[in-house]
């Protein structure tokens, strides 16, 4: 068993905290593979070795063994966006750590720094916080969410069924406000089914274009408990 440290995007780590997200998709270690996706077919898959077969036009056959990095009863460690804070008002309430206290984004979304006034300095002459700190440097020492693995699969990004789609975050939206509903990964655009609301919320962390690049790429599906606390 090892720990794993994991960037997610604020949208996924709220569904995380809400309980909607029990799932994820990476492509890490697969790059050989995926330079040529359609030339390989899944061999053999046991949980922590993948065995692709390669067929060229020759029709000669030549086996790739591609490590899968994730195994079940892994943590892994949400690496989410967050700040420091040396003084806060309202509602903002601090988490502590190692006499550290720091807020996450994804608790306040629309957080207002105090000193985007034009004031630099707080009361004990610190200066204000003046953005989020990326989810890529979090130390390990400030994530309160944990994930336990308990599957590890592999497949094709588009052949990802409405059941999994749902298990990545999705939620379903009534409509108010946004004049239909649907099924959303985030709180903005509204689907009409589950994997066109996947494929928004690939494009959204990869780039626009991103769903139909990738489409025949190889992924590893990760299915885990969350656990909030390590």
């Amino acid at each position: 068993m090892k720990d794993i440290g994991m960037l997610f995007s604020t949208p996924m780590v709220q569904a995380l905290l809400e309980g909607r997200k029990t799932m994820t998709r990476r492509g890490n270690g697969l790059k050989e593979i995926n330079t040529e996706p359609d030339r390989y077919q899944l061999a053999n898959f046991n949980g922590d070795t993948a065995i692709f077969s390669f067929q060229p036009i020759t029709g000669i056959t030549k086996t790739v063994l591609s490590h899968c990095p994730y195994a079940v009863g892994d943590r892994i460690w949400v690496k989410e966006t967050y700040t420091l804070l040396g003084w806060w008002q309202g509602d903002v309430k601090p988490h502590e750590i190692d006499g550290d206290d720091l807020i996450y984004k994804a608790d306040y979304p629309e957080f207002q720094w105090l000193g985007d006034d034009g004031e630099n300095e707080q009361d004990d002459g610190k200066p204000f916080p003046s953005k989020w700190k990326s989810s890529m440097f979090m130390p390990k020492k400030y994530a309160r969410i944990w994930l336990e693995i308990v599957s590890v699969g592999i497949e094709r990004l588009q052949d990802i069924s409405e059941e999994d789609a749902r298990k990545e975050g999705a939620m379903f939206h009534d409509g108010y406000g946004v004049g239909h509903s649907g099924w959303r990964h985030d709180y903005q655009d509204v689907f009409v089914n589950i994997r066109s609301s996947f494929a928004h919320l690939w494009e959204s962390i990869y780039g626009i274009g991103a769903w139909e690049r990738d489409k025949n790429k190889f992924v590893w599906k990760i299915g885990f408990e969350v656990k909030t606390n390590g």
